[in-house]
């Protein structure tokens, strides 16, 4: 029990008075007669009828609070009638109200009907003293008593209603002044305790303030939701009170905790809400049943690492039993981020930590497409609990159903490769079981200059020999294709490793050529995108990896080195593995997609690797149509070589070689290239329609500068051939007339404006260069020109006038 001093007013009216009620008399800290007398007016309840029976009838009583510099004060008042009359002979209401700091209550935890009791028939004291009261805390069992005898449903759903708006309590007739005041302390008790900074409630209300939250009343108020006592109604459907009171129920249901439990957890909610939104509430319930919460989560297998830490940093285990609290930890110990890892050390003698927890929820990070990182902190913490090789045996021995990709593979790898093999006794065996992770063991060691032979010699007892085989092979000789397919019968993870230990180790033209073989007949996708991750420095090991991935229809990435020494031999390893076709389609292909004619240091790659498919008619085909992409081709001394060693199996295309050139003309032609080809086409009798064919085959249509360039190269080609200047006009005339044939309406008009900007250019540079040739040394403005050529020039200027005159008839179609 407490004394504490209280804030106090009397309000009434002098008796026999015709004026209005008054406060008669105050007294106490902080509020004066002023604060009260506002206080008053917002907390009105209304006008008691004068019946002295009856619901509405006096005695009643409220509850209030209000804010003066930053600080809560809690009222409460009881309003009965007096033994006086005013003038008019109507009976004297009087009422008395009361006032304490909202901490002080909080404190000690007092509930609304304890601060009643205190101050009920006390005896004021002077006016403008402190009156001194004594208080009692309240004790959850007896609210709890008084809750079910009121009926828990109603008084939850009331709570919660208030968190949604004011409640007016209806249909109360026969319900006494004691237990509607029962009610409100009740409702309060099912809200946090702070929820009284902005909490007014009356046993009674006819035509008072707004301010008042709960109430007793004859009909609903306006804006106010009401509840009928006889069958109260929940909260209306999406608000705040609807969430609050399913997990009041959530938490005295499926959570097995108990009325008193939650009133008591509620009370030490004090924080003030004035300023809170409602939602706040229902955090507050959250919180509450959140262990019990995570707790059954857990069971269900639904709850999260970051929850479980919480739970433990923040001390909040021991709301659940010690059994709970064990079982929790262990699905944190399964569950835990490199973040929590710390965490679990501390804890983990205390709760009983499992080794087979830790090394099943690395597992389950390990074991799938992308694997954790954090798995390494785990393998460094079963380390420190000692249990580290134990803990790395069972992360990699296989399971079934278990994802087994190369990351993986790679990640359970690692682990192992943290200790030396003497340190690690157990893993060698669990290696055996798990030959992807044996096998990425190997890489890693050679990758890392380890203890390669260390490894093989802790392994050579436990694993197949076909397994070591292979990688035992790969540093000092060449891997044989019955190797390798022995070594698939591991998994196809395990060819895998073989060729990036090659790789790795600079070697993998000792196993290519027996890979190539074996690839063949390997159904498996996926390999020509994954040996383009590959990097061979040798050149043998990039010609073999070239061949593999024409085979496989990749491009090749290395015929700039294909001139090197070694490469071709490389190259020449694998293809005699292998069918000669799918690889020179893939070569063929790939050579259309760039100017590799037009690079010397290419064309002899390029033409050395063609030159190992000699009977390929459509490879033949590409690298003759090279000559279309650059004029140096025709020097180029290997690309005569290869013409020579070809020509013996495919007569028939050098026979018109340069009509089979036009008529499969690459996309990346050159126009001066082009010309120089059609020149030969013209010098061989081919008439220039058919020429113009060949170049418009297959609906290809050449831009209108190609076109133009591609004329003035031929005819000065041709001139170059020793025809006649005449006759080498006339042919290259006739050929643009059939491509203008050919065009299209659109890409001829864009030809002609071409050509026509292109000789208008021409004949100002030719009339300049005229003029500076003929003109007089003595007389600037004379020129001195023979009779003859002065005769053409006159010819060639009508002829223009002519042309110009007549527009529509110029390169008439």
């Amino acid at each position: 029990m407490t004394t504490v001093s209280v804030a106090w007013a009397a309000y009434g009216k002098p008796a026999k008075s015709a004026g209005d009620y008054q406060i008669m008399a105050s007294g106490g800290p902080v509020l004066d007669a002023g604060d009260l007398t506002v206080i008053l007016s917002w907390f009105a309840l209304g006008n008691p009828p004068p019946e002295r029976t009856g619901p509405g009838a006096l005695p009643w009583a409220a509850v209030s609070v209000v804010q003066k510099d930053g600080q809560h004060y809690v009222g409460v008042a009881t309003y009965r009638w007096s033994a006086e009359h005013d003038r008019a002979g109507r009976p004297i209401m009087s009422s008395l109200h009361f006032f304490l700091p909202y901490e002080l209550l909080r404190e000690r935890g007092v509930s609304y009907r304890a601060f009643l009791g205190a101050v009920t028939d006390v005896e004021l004291p002077p006016p403008g003293t402190d009156l001194l009261i004594e208080l009692d805390a309240m004790e959850p069992e007896e609210t709890v008593g008084v809750i079910e005898r009121l009926g828990r449903d109603r008084v939850e759903r009331a709570a919660a209603m208030l968190l949604d708006g004011p409640v007016t309590v209806t249909a109360s007739g026969n319900v006494s002044f004691a237990d509607r005041l029962a009610f409100i302390d009740a409702v309060a008790a099912l809200l946090p305790y702070g929820w009284r900074t902005r909490f007014a409630a009356g046993t009674w209300f006819d035509g008072g303030g707004s301010r008042i939250g709960l109430a007793f009343s004859r009909r609903d108020r306006p804006g106010s939701t009401e509840l009928r006592w006889p069958a109260p109604a929940r909260p209306q459907a999406g608000g705040s009170g609807e969430a609050y009171l399913a997990w009041l129920e959530e938490l005295m249901g499926r959570h097995g905790r108990s009325l008193a439990w939650v009133v008591d957890e509620l009370a030490g909610v004090g924080e003030p809400f004035a300023d809170r939104p409602p939602a706040d509430a229902v955090q507050v319930l959250r919180d509450l049943g959140w262990p019990t919460a995570l707790l059954l989560a857990a069971r269900a297998g639904e709850a999260v690492a970051g929850d479980l830490a919480a739970l433990f940093q923040g001390g909040r285990y021991g709301e659940v039993a010690k059994a709970d609290a064990e079982f929790l930890f262990d699905r944190l110990v399964e569950l835990a981020t490199a973040d929590d890892l710390g965490l679990v050390e501390r804890l983990w003698k205390r709760f009983g930590g499992r080794p087979e927890t830790l090394i099943r929820g690395t597992r389950s990070l390990l074991w799938r497409p992308e694997p954790d990182p954090a798995i390494r902190g785990r393998a460094h913490l079963a380390e420190r609990l000692g249990f580290g090789a134990e803990f790395v045996a069972g992360v990699i021995r296989p399971l079934r159903g278990d994802f087994v990709g190369t990351d993986a593979c790679a990640a359970a790898a690692q682990l192992v490769h943290m200790d030396a093999p003497e340190d690690a006794p157990r893993v060698p065996a669990a290696l055996a079981e798990n030959a992807p992770v044996l096998a990425e063991l190997l890489v890693q060691v050679a990758r890392s200059d380890g203890d390669h032979g260390g490894w093989l010699r802790a392994l050579t007892p436990v694993a197949a020999e076909s397994l070591l085989t292979p990688f035992r092979q790969i540093w000092s000789g060449d891997v044989s294709a019955a190797q390798v397919t022995e070594l698939a019968g591991h998994g196809r993870l395990c060819v895998f490793a073989l060729v990036r230990m090659a790789s790795a180790l600079g070697r993998l033209e000792h196993l290519l050529p027996a890979l190539a073989a074996w690839i063949d007949h390997d159904s498996t996708a996926g390999w020509k995108t994954w040996l383009g991750t590959l990097s061979p420095e040798k050149p043998r090991g990039q010609g073999a990896l070239d061949a593999l991935a024409c085979h496989l229809g990749a491009a090749p990435r290395h015929l700039a080195h294909a001139a090197r020494p070694g490469y071709i031999e490389g190259f020449r390893d694998v293809r005699r593995a292998l069918p000669a076709t799918p690889a020179a389609d893939t070569l063929a292909a790939h050579l259309t997609t760039f100017t590799w004619a037009a690079e010397p240091a290419l064309t002899a790659g390029v033409v050395a690797v063609a030159a190992e498919f000699p009977r390929h008619a459509r490879l033949v085909r590409v690298l003759l149509a090279g000559r279309a992409a650059s004029t140096r081709l025709t020097g180029d001394e290997n690309y005569r070589h290869w013409r020579g060693k070809v020509h013996p199996h495919h007569p028939e295309l050098f026979e018109e070689e340069i009509v089979t050139i036009l008529g499969d003309l690459p996309a990346n032609a050159d126009p001066e290239a082009t010309g120089d080809l059609c020149a030969l086409a013209l010098l061989e009798g081919n008439r220039p329609e058919e020429v113009a064919a060949l170049l418009l085959k297959a609906g290809r249509a050449p831009d209108d500068r190609f076109v133009l360039r591609l004329l003035l190269r031929t005819r000065h080609a041709l001139i170059g051939h020793r025809m006649p200047e005449k006759n080498a006009r006339d042919n290259v005339i006739l050929l643009a007339n059939a491509l203008m044939r050919g065009l299209s309406a659109e890409a001829a008009a864009r030809f002609r404006h071409s050509a026509c900007a292109r000789s208008a250019a021409d004949m100002r540079f030719q009339f300049d260069l005229i003029l500076m040739l003929s003109q007089d040394p003595r007389h600037r403005n004379r020129v001195v020109l023979d009779e003859e050529a002065a005769g053409r020039l006159r010819f060639l200027t009508g002829s223009l006038l002519h042309v110009v005159g007549r527009p529509s008839r110029f390169w008439r179609r």
